[in-house]
């Protein structure tokens, strides 16, 4: 459900990722079924069943049965305290703002990485923004509008402080000697020049010249309000000068944006996944108030996220939202397995601190188990040199560890609290 959602994406990107990644939690499902049944018929499977009376296997459930017996005991404890700290990291994760930066996908040591530092200390930035300057048949590149127009939208990326060094085809202009310049028209300057390079800058046939502004890697949240605010001046100076029209483009301007869109994109996605899990688990325990319950624990290591995004400065990203339907999964993955073995012991115990505590000590082992595996696996990527890998991985790590927190911990407190009979 986590990944099929992000077939609501409007990006083609994240809906063939969110089916992919959906077709292989479904063949993982069957491999599972098929292998585990095949397997636990064989000589491996009571190689298994032996293990399970080890005495490491008993060690581990001497100390699920100490930690169910110290989380039922001070439930009231656990449950506000859980609740709490779920709420107030949630508020403080609410405070993410998304951002991207080329660099985000650049070894930390490598030269391309130091040269896109090196250019945004020495030349303003290796990016660029563009402002395309259009002309109607009645003027040229020799009227005095058009010319207007040019020094004018090279005055708004001046007086940016994101934005620095405006070349249009006037500063190439400005190159030539005073009597070239005093003497001949721009359409005739414009012949001085090779046309390779002064078609950079202007074409003439289409009535079309280009204004270039270098700007820093400091991400597309952080230029999105620069670009509306130069947009804006765009258009009044359209409108001070009939016959020409300016408009803002480039790369940057369109990653910024459709990265944006794609964050949108999978935090909606996220949002419906969580309504539908909600959902699949009342219907599948047959319990609204367990489905309630489940909300608390399955919230906690998205927060927990949210808020370490916040502590240490990094802004929403995509890698971000991404872990954050990663950990919803295995976070549900988790509560569902507590939770099915919570109603099977509460229909034979005496009360449900009874059953919560038979739960935690049958299904424990497991999610501590499988946690650990994949703090390990994740563990590994996350000394890569990428920055986007080891972010993933790095806040994969927190997000398993705070998910485990939230089911052995927060989820046996609240329904001990709010579930069944005492």
């Amino acid at each position: 459900i986590g990944f099929g959602s992000l077939w609501l994406a409007r990006m083609s990107m994240i809906r063939q990722f969110g089916i992919a990644t959906a077709g292989g939690a479904l063949l993982a499902l069957v491999a599972v079924m098929i292998a585990c049944g095949a397997l636990a018929s064989t000589r491996l499977g009571d190689a298994c069943a032996r293990g399970a009376e080890s005495d490491a296997a008993r060690g581990a459930r001497r100390w699920f049965e100490w930690c169910g017996t110290c989380v039922t005991n001070h439930a009231p404890a656990f449950a506000i305290l859980g609740t709490l700290a779920t709420v107030a990291l949630g508020v403080v994760a609410l405070r993410l703002r998304p951002n991207n930066q080329l660099q985000e996908a650049i070894p930390y040591r490598s030269p391309a990485r130091q040269a896109i530092v090196r250019a945004d200390e020495k030349f303003g930035g290796l990016l660029e923004s563009q402002a395309i300057v259009e002309w109607s048949e009645a003027l040229s590149l020799d009227s005095p509008a058009v010319r207007d127009v040019l020094r004018a939208v090279a005055h708004v990326y001046e007086h940016e402080p994101l934005t620095s060094h405006p070349t249009s085809i006037l500063d190439v202009f400005d190159a030539l000697p005073a009597p070239a310049r005093e003497n001949l028209a721009p359409t005739q300057m414009l012949k001085l020049f090779p046309p390779d390079v002064s078609r950079r800058l202007v074409r003439t046939d289409r009535r079309r010249a280009r204004v270039v502004a270098n700007v820093l890697d400091s991400g597309g949240g952080v230029y999105e309000p620069v670009f509306e605010r130069i947009e804006r001046e765009f258009e009044r100076i359209s409108s001070a000068h009939p016959g020409v029209t300016v408009r803002l483009t480039g790369t940057t301007l369109l990653a910024a944006r459709n990265v944006n869109a794609m964050i949108e994109d999978l935090a909606r996605s996220l949002a419906t996944a969580a309504l539908a899990i909600f959902f699949v688990i009342a219907a599948a325990l047959r319990s609204i108030r367990l489905a309630l319950i489940a909300l608390i624990p399955n919230v906690f290591p998205l927060a927990v996220v949210g808020a370490l995004l916040v502590a240490i400065g990094y802004p929403l990203q995509m890698t971000s939202v991404v872990v954050f339907s990663v950990c919803l999964g295995i976070a549900v993955d988790d509560t569902i397995h507590f939770l099915c073995r919570y109603r099977e012991e509460l229909a034979r115990a005496a009360s449900s601190v009874a059953a919560v505590r038979s739960a935690l000590i049958e299904v424990g082992p497991a999610i501590a188990t499988t946690t650990a595996v994949f703090l390990v696996g994740f563990g590994c990527v996350a000394i890569s040199d990428i920055p986007v890998l080891r972010v993933f991985a790095g806040l994969c790590c927190v997000a398993f560890a705070a998910a485990l927190v939230g089911d052995l911990l927060i989820l046996p407190a609240l329904v001990t609290v709010l579930d069944g009979r005492r």
